[in-house]
Protein backbone atom coordinates (compact mmCIF):
# COMPACT_ATOMS: atom_id res chain seq x y z
CA UNK A 1 0.00 0.00 0.00
CA UNK A 2 1.02 3.46 -0.88
CA UNK A 3 1.04 5.60 2.27
CA UNK A 4 2.36 8.84 1.31
CA UNK A 5 0.14 9.11 -1.76
CA UNK A 6 -0.65 12.61 -1.33
CA UNK A 7 2.13 13.84 0.58
CA UNK A 8 4.59 16.11 -0.77
CA UNK A 9 7.12 17.13 2.04
CA UNK A 10 6.04 14.81 4.96
CA UNK A 11 8.10 15.62 7.80
CA UNK A 12 8.31 13.67 11.04
CA UNK A 13 6.20 15.31 13.42
CA UNK A 14 8.72 17.28 16.09
CA UNK A 15 7.87 19.16 19.13
CA UNK A 16 10.89 21.04 18.65
CA UNK A 17 11.22 22.26 15.48
CA UNK A 18 6.60 22.57 15.24
CA UNK A 19 6.50 24.05 18.62
CA UNK A 20 4.39 26.86 17.58
CA UNK A 21 3.37 25.71 13.96
CA UNK A 22 -0.35 26.29 13.29
CA UNK A 23 -2.51 24.60 10.90
CA UNK A 24 -5.14 25.75 9.37
CA UNK A 25 -8.56 24.20 8.40
CA UNK A 26 -8.50 23.58 4.46
CA UNK A 27 -12.33 24.02 4.44
CA UNK A 28 -13.38 21.19 3.12
CA UNK A 29 -10.58 20.91 0.35
CA UNK A 30 -9.05 17.99 -1.22
CA UNK A 31 -7.36 19.25 -3.71
CA UNK A 32 -4.65 17.28 -2.93
CA UNK A 33 -5.97 14.23 -3.71
CA UNK A 34 -7.29 14.89 -7.10
CA UNK A 35 -4.33 13.14 -8.61
CA UNK A 36 -5.08 9.76 -8.21
CA UNK A 37 -7.58 7.47 -9.71
CA UNK A 38 -7.45 4.96 -6.52
CA UNK A 39 -7.67 5.28 -2.49
CA UNK A 40 -6.44 2.51 -0.14
CA UNK A 41 -9.15 1.30 1.96
CA UNK A 42 -9.60 -0.14 5.22
CA UNK A 43 -12.32 -3.17 5.52
CA UNK A 44 -14.22 -1.14 7.96
CA UNK A 45 -15.20 1.14 5.13
CA UNK A 46 -16.47 -1.40 2.70
CA UNK A 47 -20.04 -0.79 3.83
CA UNK A 48 -19.54 3.34 2.69
CA UNK A 49 -17.40 2.86 0.30
CA UNK A 50 -19.81 0.69 -1.95
CA UNK A 51 -22.33 2.93 -1.77
CA UNK A 52 -20.54 5.14 -4.02
CA UNK A 53 -17.35 3.66 -5.56
CA UNK A 54 -16.06 0.34 -7.17
CA UNK A 55 -13.84 -1.87 -4.78
CA UNK A 56 -10.89 -3.50 -6.17
CA UNK A 57 -8.03 -5.38 -4.60
CA UNK A 58 -4.54 -4.41 -5.85
CA UNK A 59 -0.94 -5.70 -5.73
CA UNK A 60 2.00 -7.36 -7.16
CA UNK A 61 1.97 -10.94 -8.46
CA UNK A 62 1.93 -13.56 -6.26
CA UNK A 63 1.90 -11.16 -3.30
CA UNK A 64 -0.22 -9.49 -0.83
CA UNK A 65 -3.37 -7.82 -2.17
CA UNK A 66 -5.07 -4.29 -0.67
CA UNK A 67 -8.40 -3.08 -1.10
CA UNK A 68 -8.93 0.40 -2.66
CA UNK A 69 -11.39 2.32 -4.08
CA UNK A 70 -11.81 3.40 -7.81
CA UNK A 71 -12.21 7.23 -8.19
CA UNK A 72 -11.02 7.35 -11.65
CA UNK A 73 -10.18 5.52 -14.83
CA UNK A 74 -7.59 7.35 -15.83
CA UNK A 75 -3.93 7.89 -14.41
CA UNK A 76 -3.73 11.26 -12.21
CA UNK A 77 -6.99 11.29 -12.49
CA UNK A 78 -9.75 11.48 -9.40
CA UNK A 79 -13.68 11.70 -10.82
CA UNK A 80 -15.08 12.78 -6.98
CA UNK A 81 -12.84 16.02 -7.01
CA UNK A 82 -15.00 19.04 -7.96
CA UNK A 83 -13.01 22.27 -10.25
CA UNK A 84 -13.45 23.77 -6.39
CA UNK A 85 -11.47 20.99 -5.05
CA UNK A 86 -14.31 20.12 -2.76
CA UNK A 87 -15.10 15.85 -2.75
CA UNK A 88 -18.31 15.35 -4.89
CA UNK A 89 -19.77 12.15 -2.76
CA UNK A 90 -21.00 11.39 0.58
CA UNK A 91 -18.34 9.14 1.86
CA UNK A 92 -14.39 10.48 2.21
CA UNK A 93 -12.44 7.28 2.61
CA UNK A 94 -10.49 7.61 5.85
CA UNK A 95 -6.96 7.68 3.62
CA UNK A 96 -7.81 11.56 2.76
CA UNK A 97 -9.57 12.37 6.21
CA UNK A 98 -6.12 11.76 7.57
CA UNK A 99 -4.39 14.13 5.86
CA UNK A 100 -2.08 16.21 6.10
CA UNK A 101 -0.78 13.30 8.71
CA UNK A 102 0.37 9.86 8.59
CA UNK A 103 2.27 7.20 10.24
CA UNK A 104 5.26 5.65 8.88
CA UNK A 105 6.92 2.38 10.61
CA UNK A 106 10.00 2.65 12.06
CA UNK A 107 12.66 0.38 11.05
CA UNK A 108 13.12 -3.11 13.08
CA UNK A 109 10.22 -1.93 15.12
CA UNK A 110 6.31 -2.85 15.49
CA UNK A 111 5.98 1.36 16.29
CA UNK A 112 5.24 4.22 14.27
CA UNK A 113 6.55 7.93 13.24
CA UNK A 114 3.80 10.75 13.22
CA UNK A 115 4.53 12.80 10.13
CA UNK A 116 3.14 15.64 8.83
CA UNK A 117 3.30 17.44 5.48
CA UNK A 118 4.53 20.50 5.59
CA UNK A 119 2.88 21.18 2.11
CA UNK A 120 0.14 21.36 3.16
CA UNK A 121 -2.45 24.16 1.99
CA UNK A 122 -2.85 24.96 6.06
CA UNK A 123 0.39 24.83 7.16
CA UNK A 124 1.61 27.53 9.36
CA UNK A 125 -1.27 29.68 9.35
CA UNK A 126 -1.56 32.45 10.78
CA UNK A 127 -5.02 31.67 12.09
CA UNK A 128 -4.81 28.35 12.85
CA UNK A 129 -4.77 25.98 15.34
CA UNK A 130 -1.23 24.89 17.22
CA UNK A 131 -0.05 21.18 17.46
CA UNK A 132 1.78 21.97 21.29
CA UNK A 133 1.08 24.06 23.55
CA UNK A 134 4.03 26.81 24.99
CA UNK A 135 4.96 23.63 27.62
CA UNK A 136 5.08 21.22 24.76
CA UNK A 137 1.73 19.54 25.27
CA UNK A 138 -0.17 18.17 22.54
CA UNK A 139 -3.34 20.80 21.76
CA UNK A 140 -6.66 19.04 21.38
CA UNK A 141 -6.13 19.22 17.35
CA UNK A 142 -2.66 16.72 17.99
CA UNK A 143 -4.79 14.72 20.23
CA UNK A 144 -7.42 14.07 17.89
CA UNK A 145 -5.12 14.01 14.94
CA UNK A 146 -3.07 11.28 17.10
CA UNK A 147 -6.18 8.97 18.21
CA UNK A 148 -7.92 8.84 14.46
CA UNK A 149 -4.17 7.41 13.40
CA UNK A 150 -3.92 4.97 16.01
CA UNK A 151 -7.64 3.58 14.99
CA UNK A 152 -7.25 3.76 11.52
CA UNK A 153 -3.53 1.57 11.59
CA UNK A 154 -5.40 -0.66 14.06
CA UNK A 155 -8.34 -1.15 10.85
CA UNK A 156 -5.19 -1.59 8.38
CA UNK A 157 -3.79 -3.90 10.58
CA UNK A 158 -7.23 -6.31 10.78
CA UNK A 159 -7.40 -5.27 7.23
CA UNK A 160 -4.16 -6.96 5.83
CA UNK A 161 -5.28 -10.21 8.37
CA UNK A 162 -8.93 -10.41 6.48
CA UNK A 163 -7.37 -10.05 3.03
CA UNK A 164 -4.88 -12.82 3.41
CA UNK A 165 -7.69 -14.94 4.66
CA UNK A 166 -10.06 -14.74 1.76
CA UNK A 167 -6.78 -15.28 -0.28
CA UNK A 168 -5.72 -18.44 1.90
CA UNK A 169 -9.19 -19.11 0.39
CA UNK A 170 -8.79 -18.40 -2.96
CA UNK A 171 -11.83 -15.80 -2.82
CA UNK A 172 -10.05 -13.00 -4.85
CA UNK A 173 -10.17 -13.99 -8.70
CA UNK A 174 -7.81 -11.85 -10.91
CA UNK A 175 -9.58 -9.67 -13.69
CA UNK A 176 -7.86 -6.87 -15.61
CA UNK A 177 -10.15 -4.21 -15.82
CA UNK A 178 -10.59 -2.36 -19.17
CA UNK A 179 -12.51 0.87 -19.67
CA UNK A 180 -13.57 2.18 -23.11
Amino acid sequence: MTTLLFYEKPVPLNVDVHLKVRLGSLGGNVGFAAKTNSIPLAAVEFIDTAREYPIAFTGKDDGPLFPIALVGVRQNENLFITVDDRWDGRYVPAFVRRYPFVLAEKQDADDFNVYLDEAYAGFGAADGDRLFTDDGEHTPLLKQALEFLSNYQGEIKRTRLFVERLQSLDLLIPRVLEVV
